[in-house]
């Protein structure tokens, strides 16, 4: 199913379909870009509201009960010219995004809400 978009002249426009959508979400989600990887600290994963962990928790276990199967990695940040820095990131308090980055805050809060 795709969108319609209505111009100010009524004409109308057939958008694409969005990404859950299409025949390879994730593949449309990554676009044009080069990754073949996705990483997210986990800290930011726990900054986010707590329905929404849940539900990334679910799709992890989900993956458990699928046994899916990956290599074992390890994760080094890069400065913007690509040297190896230090990651404030890696060495985390327990939902305290904002120890490594003062103007992290959380998605809850930044909305007003309260969790």
């Amino acid at each position: 199913m795709t969108d319609t978009f209505t111009l100010p002249n009524d004409d109308r426009i057939d958008l694409p379909p969005r990404c859950s959508e299409t025949s390879e979400p994730v593949w449309n989600w990554f676009g044009l870009t080069y990754s073949a990887y996705f990483v997210m600290p986990r800290l930011a994963l726990q900054a986010m509201p707590l329905d929404w962990q849940r539900r990334f928790v679910a799709l992890m276990e989900e993956c458990d009960d699928l046994d899916l199967v990956t290599p074992v990695y390890s994760v080094l940040r890069r400065d913007d010219r690509g040297r190896y820095c230090n990651d404030p990131w890696r060495d985390y308090k327990r939902g305290r995004a904002s120890d490594c980055d003062p103007s992290w805050k959380r998605l809850d809060e930044a909305k007003g809400g309260k969790q």
